[in-house]
C-alpha cells in the first residue's frame, strides 16, 4: 500500500514537473515569436523587380505598373505615375515594420476580427513581383490614440499594427501619384517644333543635328534659346490635374480649349504621332494668375502657372541665332577682301599648310587671319530686314559701287565630289551696304534677308 502511495505521489510530481516545463516552454516560445515577428520586415520583395502595386480602398482601386523604367496609373489610355514617389512608396513598404501585434489567441469576446475591420477589410494594397507570389497587406480601422492601423498580411491570422505613415502614404487619392509633367519626352529627341498662334505659324526642324526656322522665314535657331523655351515645358510641374477627359466638346469648351488660343506640336524621331500642348483660357484667384493647358500624350487638362502662358507665344526672333559668322577657316584656301576701293587677295601656302601669304607671297600671320575671323564671328546680329528691292537701295545695296566692302571665302577642291566638281568654289561671299549712324547692314550671298550689324565690324577686314 505504501508502495502504491509512494509510486502515485512520484507519477504526480513528474506530470507536474512536465506541465511546468510544457508551460515555460510555451511562455518561451511565444515570447521568442513575439520577439522575431518584431524585429522582422512585413514585406520581403526587391523593388527593381517589383511591376505591378495594387491599390484598393473601398468601391475605388487602381493599379500602378512598370514598364521598362517608368511607372503608368491604370487608366485608358495608361497615364504616367511620378516615378519618385512610387519608388518611394517601394521603400517605406520594404522598410515597414510592425509596432505592436495580436495573437489569435487574443482575439475573443470585444476583440475581434470584425471590431478591428479587418472581418472584411475595405483596403488592402498588394505587392506583384513576376515569378514569386503576391503579397497583399490588408487594412482595418485606426488603432485608437496611436496613429497606427490594424493590419493583416495574406492568410496569416496574426493581426499586425502598423504606423499610419504607410496607410496615409500608400492610400493617398490616386491623382496624388499623377506625374505633372506636361509630356516625358526628352529635348534630345526632338525632330520638329510648330506653334500655331491664330494666324501665325512657327516651324523649327532639326537637320544634320542643327536647328533651324522654316516658317515664316528661314535661319539658324540659337541651341541656347531653343533650349530655354523647350525646358520649361517639358520639364516643370505643373500645378494640378484638372480633367482626364480631354475628348469632350463641352469639357474643352469649359477651359477654353475648344478654340485654344494656341498650339504647341512636338515632333520626336520614329514617331508618327506628334504630341500637341494647346493653352485655354486664364483663370484668376485670389490673386493668382493661372492657366489651362492639355497634353495629348497626357488625354488630361491641367492648371498651369501663368508664365506657362509666354511659352505660347515665342517669337523667331527669341529664337534665332545672332552670331553673324560661323566659319570653319580650316576649310579656306583663299579669301579675297574689297574695301574702300583696295582689292586684295590672301592665300594659303600649297600643300595644306598653315601659312598664310599675300597676292605677292609676302607671309602674313595665321594670328592676324584667325583674329579677323574671330572678330567677325563673336559680331552679334542686331536686327533683321527683309531684303526687298527697295530695302537694298536705302542700305547701300542698289549696286557694287555703293557698298562699303566685301569678302569671299573660297575653297579648293583637288578632285570632284558628289557635290562639287574639282576646282574653286565659293563657300560665302558677304556683302557689306553703307553705314548708317553706328551700324551697317551686311548680306551674305543671296540671303532673302539684310543683317543689322555694328558698323565697326568691318574694321575686322583690315588684315595687318
Amino acid at each position: 500500500m505504501e508502495k502504491e502511495k509512494s509510486m502515485n505521489s512520484k507519477t504526480t510530481l513528474i506530470s507536474l514537473l512536465l506541465a511546468i516545463i510544457v508551460l515555460l516552454c510555451f511562455f518561451l516560445i511565444d515570447a521568442q515569436e513575439g520577439k522575431q515577428v518584431h524585429d522582422e520586415f512585413l514585406f520581403h520583395f526587391n523593388p527593381m523587380e517589383v511591376t505591378r502595386l495594387s491599390i484598393q480602398d473601398g468601391s475605388n482601386s487602381y493599379q500602378l505598373n512598370r514598364q521598362a523604367t517608368q511607372w503608368y496609373l491604370s487608366s485608358t489610355p495608361a497615364d504616367l505615375a511620378n516615378a519618385q514617389k512610387v519608388e518611394h512608396l517601394l521603400h517605406v513598404a520594404k522598410e515597414l515594420r510592425a509596432l505592436n501585434i495580436i495573437y489569435p489567441r487574443e482575439l475573443k469576446n470585444s476583440l475581434s476580427l470584425s471590431s478591428l475591420g479587418l472581418e472584411n477589410p475595405k483596403r488592402s494594397f498588394l505587392i506583384h513581383e513576376e515569378g514569386k507570389k503576391d503579397q497583399i497587406l490588408f487594412i482595418g480601422n485606426e488603432a485608437l490614440g496611436d496613429k497606427s492601423f490594424f493590419a493583416q498580411l495574406g492568410k496569416e491570422k496574426m493581426v499586425f499594427v502598423i504606423p499610419s505613415t504607410f496607410v496615409d502614404l500608400a492610400f493617398a487619392p490616386r491623382n496624388d501619384f499623377a506625374d505633372l509633367h506636361l509630356t516625358n519626352l526628352e529635348f534630345s529627341n526632338l525632330e520638329e517644333i510648330s506653334i500655331v498662334e491664330g494666324r501665325k505659324r512657327l516651324v523649327l526642324k532639326k537637320e544634320n543635328n542643327n536647328w533651324e526656322i522654316k516658317e515664316p522665314i528661314v535661319g539658324k535657331v540659337a541651341l541656347e534659346a531653343l533650349k530655354s523655351w523647350m525646358d520649361p515645358l517639358l520639364k516643370t510641374e505643373v500645378m494640378t490635374r484638372v480633367s482626364s477627359n480631354d475628348q469632350d466638346a463641352s469639357v474643352l469648351s469649359a477651359y477654353g480649349l475648344d478654340q485654344p488660343r494656341s498650339m504647341i506640336t512636338l515632333l520626336q524621331k520614329n514617331s508618327l504621332e506628334p504630341l500637341k500642348l494647346s493653352l485655354g483660357n486664364s483663370v484668376v484667384e485670389n490673386s493668382s494668375h493661372d492657366v489651362y493647358i492639355s497634353s495629348s500624350e497626357r488625354h488630361a487638362i491641367f492648371l498651369a502657372p501663368q508664365f506657362f502662358e509666354q511659352l505660347f507665344s515665342i517669337t523667331p526672333e527669341v529664337l534665332r541665332d545672332h552670331q553673324f559668322l560661323e566659319l570653319n577657316l580650316d576649310t579656306i584656301d583663299r579669301i579675297l577682301i574689297s574695301q574702300e576701293g583696295i582689292k586684295q587677295t590672301l592665300h594659303r601656302q600649297e600643300g595644306g599648310s598653315d601659312q598664310w601669304l599675300r597676292e605677292n607671297d609676302q607671309p602674313i600671320s595665321k594670328n592676324s587671319i584667325e583674329g579677323m575671323i574671330n572678330g567677325l564671328s563673336k559680331t552679334k546680329i542686331l536686327s533683321y530686314l527683309v531684303a526687298t528691292p527697295s530695302n537694298l537701295v536705302a542700305k547701300g545695296f542698289q549696286s557694287p559701287n555703293a557698298t562699303t566692302a566685301s569678302i569671299q571665302f573660297i575653297a579648293h577642291l583637288s578632285e570632284n565630289t558628289p557635290d562639287q566638281e574639282a576646282g574653286d568654289y565659293t563657300v560665302m561671299e558677304i556683302v557689306f551696304g553703307k553705314k548708317i549712324g553706328e551700324t551697317i547692314y551686311a548680306r551674305i550671298g543671296n540671303d532673302p534677308e539684310l543683317l543689322e550689324i555694328p558698323a565697326r565690324t568691318i574694321d575686322f577686314l583690315k588684315v595687318n
